[in-house]
């Protein structure tokens, strides 16, 4: 009789080991997946703000060559992609009045319904340079 209660705590024991490190690896799994859906954020972040900044110190110096409105598309890896195929949208809206350009970049994401919205990731405001300044970084400085 002794050595099948031994037996059976021993399986009791056991059962509970298992049920903690289960336990223990379904944490450890969703630390995992939101660590890897931050990295994913912060990675496209990063690749925001340098397409952002590359316009805008495009429109700095050429303000005048900038249409009032342009859309730059990217697709899932940030390479240039088509209007019918991608993921990301960068968007210059010119103010000539101001002589500003504001530019954001946004991430197409399907929602519950099977439509899609529009993320805005950054934005900023570029403001053009004097046409002195730029005339004189354009010729290389002189």
């Amino acid at each position: 009789m002794k050595s099948k209660t031994k037996a059976s705590l021993f399986l009791v024991e056991l059962l509970m080991d298992l049920l903690l490190f289960a336990f223990c690896a379904a944490i450890c799994t969703q630390i995992f997946v939101a660590a890897s859906r931050q990295t994913k954020a912060s990675e496209n972040l990063n690749r925001a703000v340098r397409e952002a900044t590359s316009v805008a110190e495009l429109y700095k110096v050429g303000s005048d060559q900038f249409p009032d409105e342009i859309d730059f598309y990217f697709d899932e890896d940030w390479q240039v992609a088509s209007e019918q195929e991608w993921n990301y949208v960068l968007t210059v809206s010119v103010d000539r009045e101001k002589d500003v350009a504001a530019i954001i970049v946004a991430e197409l994401r399907e929602t519950t319904d099977e439509s899609y919205l529009l993320e805005k990731i950054y934005s900023l405001t570029a403001s053009a340079l004097s046409n002195d300044l730029a005339r004189s970084i354009k010729q290389g400085g002189d």
